[in-house]
């Protein structure tokens, strides 16, 4: 797979992998925010509006482009596809320290809080390590370090199965129960706080449109590098 530079590499490393050294790929010596273009367009990415790759479009003229401002980019984006995806990344790390700083107070990190709310999901029959690595909602490579930290804080419990010995399940203890029951409302009222101001349709137009841009990129890595026999990327 071709390396991407860092500054666009945590972006972009899902939609730019090439084919093999037998297949030509008219992807390859383009640029990244050219990429992103092609094949959001050969996937179909339509959201509520049309995707345009020029800047002098008369919708793309009223995008306020306040990423620019926030990372100190000196030129205009090329594409909104670009933009729209690296706001997203932007976004998203904000969010994630957000919830951080809140975190800190209960001395969890935002992959244990994950993991503790996705055992008191499973219940008495507790899960697997890989059954909560796949029910995380950002991947760590490391699970079992996750485990480690919670059950040395008596949060989790961790036991082999009685069917299959092989098999070493994690249940949350009823001081993890404890913990996340104190955090609920903390928590809750945080995000009242901050997304209260927009109404619930804004906020489910904002979730239906994540959800198709995960469709989008989510299902695209097996087909990158592929064309059919028009010459166009399939999905």
């Amino acid at each position: 797979m071709r390396q991407v530079p860092d500054a666009d590499g945590d972006c972009c490393a899902a939609i730019v992998r090439q084919s093999n050294a037998a297949t030509a790929n008219p992807l390859r010596d383009m640029d990244i925010p050219s990429r992103i273009s092609r094949l959001l367009r050969a996937r179909g990415g339509k959201l509520h509006a049309p995707l345009d790759n020029g800047r002098d479009h008369d919708q793309y003229r009223d995008v306020a482009g306040k990423l620019l401002a926030e990372i100190r980019q000196t030129k205009p984006f090329e594409l909104i596809e670009e933009e729209a995806v690296l706001n997203i990344h932007r976004t998203a790390e904000v969010l994630d320290q957000a919830i951080s700083e809140l975190l800190k107070d209960y001395q969890l990190s935002n992959s244990q809080y994950n993991v503790l709310r996705i055992l008191r999901d499973a219940g008495r029959d507790g899960a697997t390590c890989s059954e909560i690595a796949e029910r995380m909602v950002n991947r760590d490579p490391d699970v079992t370090r996750l485990l480690d930290r919670l059950e040395a804080r008596g949060l989790v419990s961790r036991a082999r199965g009685i069917q299959d010995r092989r098999v070493v399940m994690t249940t949350i203890t009823t001081a993890g129960l404890a913990l996340l029951g104190v955090m609920d409302e903390p928590i809750l009222g945080f995000l009242r706080a901050r997304l209260g101001g927009m109404d619930r349709a804004a906020l489910s137009t904002l979730i239906e449109q994540l959800e198709q841009i995960r469709d989008l990129f989510g299902n695209a890595n097996a087909n990158d590098g592929k064309e059919n026999d028009n010459g166009h990327h399939s999905i």
